[in-house]
């Protein structure tokens, strides 16, 4: 079973079975000293018995190098400590964004996520990757698995779910000259719409650009336009909820009395006035 473990900051995979610490380790490592039942170990025990605790190893002073008092000492936690034989070594660093961190990552509940990769994470000790198409495909492995055949070695990063680009409700422009509100919020992918009609779509969402309530073009009869709300006043002095349609050019070319539309224009012109109010991307 893989095991690491986290020492000031740094990750180490930690060994099944501890090695001796040699002059040509891998450095920074993670040590302890000897603490089995040969004569180092039990000396270890007796006279260093508060000081057992793992150390991360930095360096090795090199034991040829006869002018340096300190050949064959270790450095540990910054500080220079006894020779290098009497530490055995118990785990091997790892590298931010290497594919053993990217597994701790996943140990930790976290999605993980390469440029090359779909994200994937743990799921019943079982390592799922999940596509970002509709119906997702899902694949499993096993850690150990993962770990052998994962040709992506480094690279790796902490998944985060993009937020939603459009959010319910908003008004946007597909390609040129469509106009859709969007009614769930924006996948990754594509996002569901309706058109100016009612009719359900599912465009990219990358074709989609947001719009202000106030720049939909509308088509109502034989007029088209942009719209905005206005109070009309009949022969008898009554008023009456309306609207003014503009051209390409900013000029009113009528005015409309709400209760005038039929029922599918007339709620499609009171979203549009409701957004309006409430002052959506103006």
């Amino acid at each position: 079973m893989i095991k690491f473990e986290e020492h000031d900051g740094m990750l180490f995979e930690m060994l099944e079975e501890p090695t001796p610490l040699t002059p040509d380790a891998e450095m920074p490592c993670l040590v302890r000293l000897i603490q089995d039942n040969s004569p180092m170990g039990k000396l270890n025990k007796d006279l260093h018995a508060k000081v057992l605790t793992p150390k991360i190893c930095t360096e090795v002073i090199d034991v040829n190098d006869l002018s340096d008092y300190n050949r064959g000492s270790v450095r540990c936690d910054g500080f220079m400590s006894c020779l290098y034989y009497y530490y055995e070594l118990i785990g091997t660093f790892v590298e931010e964004g290497s594919d053993k961190w990217a597994l701790y990552q996943m140990m930790l509940g976290k999605w993980v996520v390469h440029e090359k990769a779909y994200p994937c994470h743990i799921h019943a000790n079982m390592i799922t990757w999940s596509n970002a198409e509709t119906p997702p495909m899902f694949t499993m492995q096993t850690p150990e698995t993962w770990l052998s055949e994962n040709f992506l070695h480094s690279g790796w990063q902490i998944y985060t779910e993009p937020k939603p680009t459009f959010k319910v409700g908003d008004w946007v422009k597909y390609d040129i000259d469509t106009y859709l509100q969007v009614t769930e919020a924006s996948g990754v992918e594509r996002t569901w719409c309706k058109t100016l009609s009612g009719i359900a779509v599912y465009p990219y969402t990358s074709c989609l650009s947001k719009l202000s309530p106030y720049d939909v073009v509308t088509h109502i009869g034989c007029l088209s336009g942009t719209i905005r709300y206005c109070l009309f006043f009949d022969n008898d002095g009554e008023k009456h909820d309306a609207i003014k349609i503009f051209n390409s050019n900013g000029k009113s070319i009528a005015i409309i009395q709400l209760e005038a539309l039929d029922k599918q224009t007339r709620e499609l012109v009171e979203s549009l006035l409701k957004a309006q109010e409430r002052g959506d991307i103006k």
